[in-house]
């Protein structure tokens, strides 16, 4: 196993003894952009733009994800040079995050492919031959049985999504008006009613300042803009619709909004003197409704609301490009894969005109 330097602690003994610290290098670096497989972004005068290092957000995150891989080594008692493909996939086997009681263990393809990306970026950077995060991506997609099939996409049915809306936290609570529990309960209220009723991600909610959201049209839907997260690989400007159902619970909340003294002008603040929510708070209140409303699936989180809110559009006729915009997927080919290739022919089939 060989390396290509990029910093101090970029040699074959570093990546053994101290990964953490010499993927922290890399990471930061041109080179982990370069070895990526995202096409190279193009400017307004057709020219290709050069490619920047990661943001802080995008790199807290693969420096999240490489640091379960290396914790998952340790109790393994493997280091980077003895990794073989078949460790890769039984740590993509691994349950990633706390497994709900009953339900099998589950690192959804699209959190697996992301791994092995990663790894995969890893390895190259290493000059590791073979690679064995590659040979594992071609385990998990093209061997009959492979490990990569995700699990059906599942979202709310109408009769569900509103039982899910009855399910929000109470308007009113029983402590004091004044405290923090009290307007915290319509904080998150109004956070789920977005997520259900406009397709966005936790993050998108959580990092929402009041001006994105805009004036209601004609129709009773409110549009909603979403800012790349700064930094971030993935996201880039779109606007979507929140749709009249959800439209209430966002519009008390604003109201409420208006009148608090608050640091900053995050649409949802985590305390009265500013800061964002946690996720990991969001994720929570979405899984405590889920069951307050009694449903039961096997992904209980903001991916199983922004498919019902897809799946809405799709059932109002909205176009498979109006979708892509809505939640800010860069091409058809994206809004294809996230909807499943079968269910956008078949929506597409359905839009087009009769022959005559």
């Amino acid at each position: 196993m060989t390396t290509a330097e990029t910093h101090l602690f970029d040699k074959k003994p570093d990546w053994i003894i101290q990964p953490m610290t010499a993927f922290g290098g890399f990471v930061t670096s041109l080179q982990f952009v370069e070895l990526g497989k995202r096409p190279k972004r193009i400017t307004a005068d057709g020219a290709v733009s050069e490619p920047q290092p990661l943001g802080r957000r995008s790199v807290q995150g693969y420096t999240a994800m490489f640091s379960k891989f290396v914790r998952w080594m340790k109790d393994e008692n493997l280091d980077m040079a003895r990794v073989t493909h078949e460790h890769v996939l039984r740590f993509l086997d691994a349950a990633m995050e706390p497994q709900k009681k009953g339900r099998a263990k589950d690192l959804n393809s699209e959190i697996r492919a992301r791994y092995v990306r990663l790894l995969e970026r890893v390895y190259d950077h290493l000059r590791a031959n073979p690679n064995p995060a590659r040979l594992a991506a071609y385990s998990l997609t093209s061997v009959p049985g492979g490990r990569g099939r995700d699990l059906p996409k599942e979202w709310l049915t109408v009769e569900q999504q509103a039982a899910f809306m009855e399910a929000l936290p109470a308007r009113e609570s029983a402590a004091a008006e004044e405290s923090a529990k009290a307007w915290r309960r319509r904080r998150d209220r109004a956070m789920m009613a977005l997520m259900i009723g406009a397709g966005l991600t936790v993050t998108e909610v959580i990092e929402l300042y009041i001006e994105n959201i805009g004036e209601a049209a004609e129709s009773g839907s409110v549009p909603v803009t979403i800012w790349p997260t700064p930094g971030g690989e993935f996201s880039r400007k779109h606007v979507t619709m929140l749709r009249p159902f959800a439209v209430p619970e966002v519009t008390r909340w604003l109201e409420e909004r208006a009148t608090m003294v608050v640091k900053g002008d995050l649409l949802f603040p985590a305390t009265r003197t500013g800061g964002k929510v946690a996720a990991a708070t969001l994720y929570r209140q979405v899984r405590a409704t889920f069951a307050a409303a009694k449903i039961t699936l096997n992904r209980e989180g903001g991916r199983t609301l922004r498919n019902t809110f897809a799946q809405r559009e799709l059932e109002a006729g909205t176009s498979l490009d109006e979708l892509g915009e809505y939640l800010g997927l860069h091409e058809r080919r994206s809004v294809e894969r996230y909807l499943g290739q079968r269910a956008a022919q078949l929506h597409t089939a359905q839009a087009a005109p009769a022959e005559t």
